[in-house]
């Protein structure tokens, strides 16, 4: 799925187009499975006394319970614990430590065979005297308690990815944390071999992590990657090479023309401006193209009346969003119609003509940022017969394939379920308040009858209720949160195939 923000600079587009895919979960690139360890079957337990260890199916102690919390074991083997002084470190199977405790946040992420941890140490920094905090309550009349100037303690972070089955850094960053900033510098995988993380291509080999590229601002349509080279940009493959001779330059405007009158449209890739929002490449013989869509150029020239009567002029002008159709001839535009007080999608093919209604060939959304889709409207993918009366679809994502999360409302009263488009019928009716996807290739998704039920699990392919309404909370990784009234807020794992909680009764 076309992702609404390109990823290293944040290109925020208020809706894209994309092909349907996974809006669940998409599990991560995992090594081959004659290559997953026994730890696969190792889950995290809780002893009476609070702390965490490690068992197997049986409930047998593999790893004794000493840790403040802990983590599920990777498909290669680690997991992240923490110990009673709130430092986070890495074990392996055997309980030994793969990353000491020494860190304040810890996550590992697999891709290909090889485990990638990112760590977070903070220290005191007391000689970038730049970054000094003055405190106002300073006094020198003793009206403070606190009789320093200034702060001098600097808060920072050392940032860090390593490989754990070589030892390779592949990213290292200090940084001042008094402005705050996302720790989540993470890796973006492209494939079993290649993955992105922030601006710089890399590539799995047998022996190390190789840097291909930098300065890779996005991903584009047909497995290409856009590379910024000084002012300009061009297309690479992934292995770093040129795609092609094509330089492409960033514009600020989209140029086209209407019965012979030029127009220029400005765009923006800022959600907060008023323009247009689009970021458009131009080549060098002035051929323009809407990012991340490099198969095909806007028309220099459009039909003078657009849809339903309507000027192209109005069309254009009012446009929000421009972006082409994946595996079509055509642009999507979204527009403001003034007189219906709504918003409107038409289609303008490379020669310039309009239409109406998408190709029969082809399939795809216009969704925001949160995944609901804005066109085509719900009531082309779901029936109005399927709903009862009073009742009215409010928002609808794809999740997979042909099957659709969708939220309906009457009056205040919220239900949510899944819509199967291919067999045209409700493959989960919406009689809950809430639902969630938890895993997708495995078909497990949480749920809260009301508003102020517990969370539940339910297997979609089955149609069961594999774990009624009793837990405060339901995690992808198998945790859950449970209240007692005498032990207050706990957490452990489930095991959603068996339902076995590990964890030891207290008495």
């Amino acid at each position: 799925m076309r992702n609404g923000c390109a990823y290293p600079i944040a290109l925020a587009l208020a809706a894209v187009l994309s092909t349907p895919a996974s809006a669940c979960m998409a599990p991560p690139v995992q090594p081959p499975s004659g290559q997953l360890t026994d730890t696969m079957h190792y889950y995290p337990y809780l002893a009476a006394d609070g702390r965490y260890g490690y068992a197997d199916e049986q409930m047998n102690i593999v790893i004794p319970p000493s840790f403040r919390s802990a983590g599920t074991f990777t498909s290669t083997g680690f997991a992240v614990v923490e110990d009673e002084q709130l430092r986070y470190g890495v074990i392996d199977k055997s309980g030994e430590l793969a990353i000491p405790f020494q860190y304040r946040n810890v996550y590992l992420q697999v891709v290909g065979n090889r485990t990638f941890a990112h760590t977070e140490r903070g220290y005191i920094n007391r000689f970038r005297f730049w970054e000094w905090r003055f405190l106002p309550g300073f006094s020198i009349t003793g009206g403070s308690s606190d009789s320093r100037l200034f702060d001098t303690k600097v808060k920072r972070a050392h940032l860090k990815i390593t490989v754990l089955e070589t030892n390779q850094t592949i990213y290292s960053q200090r940084i001042s944390t008094g402005a705050g900033y996302s720790f989540h510098f993470g890796i973006h995988p492209l494939d079993s071999q290649h993955f992105l993380q922030r601006n710089r291509l890399f590539k799995l080999t047998d022996r190390k992590v190789k840097l291909l590229a930098r300065n890779i601002f996005d991903k584009v349509d047909g497995g290409l990657l856009l590379q910024q080279r000084g002012n300009g940009f061009r297309l690479i493959d992934r292995e770093g090479k040129p795609a092609s001779g094509t330089r492409y330059r960033q514009a600020d405007s989209l140029h086209t023309a209407i019965n012979g009158l030029p127009l220029s449209i400005p765009v923006s890739s800022n959600r907060y401006d008023d323009a247009c929002r689009a970021m458009v490449l131009a080549d060098d013989e002035g051929h323009q193209y809407i990012f991340p869509d490099f198969s095909k150029a806007f028309p220099a020239r459009i039909d003078a009346v657009a849809v339903h009567g309507v000027a192209a002029d109005t069309v254009v002008r009012t446009a929000r969003l421009i972006s082409g159709m994946p595996g079509t001839d055509r642009f999507m535009l979204r527009w403001f119609n003034r007189q219906a007080s709504r918003f409107e999608h038409a289609m303008v093919d490379t020669a310039g003509h309009w239409h109406m209604d998408p190709p029969l060939d082809n399939t795809f959304t216009v969704v925001i940022p949160s995944g609901n889709i804005r066109w085509p409207p719900a009531g082309h993918t779901i029936p109005d017969e399927a709903l009862e009366t009073g009742w009215r679809i409010v928002a609808y994502s794809n999740i997979a394939d042909k099957l659709y999360e969708v939220t309906i409302k009457r009056d205040s009263t919220k239900r949510m379920g899944v819509w199967d488009a291919g067999a045209g019928d409700w493959r989960w009716k919406p009689e809950h308040h809430y639902i969630r996807c938890l895993n997708l290739r495995r078909g497990y998704w949480t749920f809260k009858p009301g508003k102020d039920s517990r969370y539940g699990l339910y297997h979609l392919p089955s149609g069961r209720v594999v774990i009624p309404p009793k837990y405060h909370d339901m995690s992808a990784d198998g945790t859950v949160s449970y209240y007692d009234e005498k032990l207050g807020y706990t957490r452990f794992y489930v095991n959603w195939q068996t339902q076995q909680e590990f964890r030891e009764k207290s008495n």
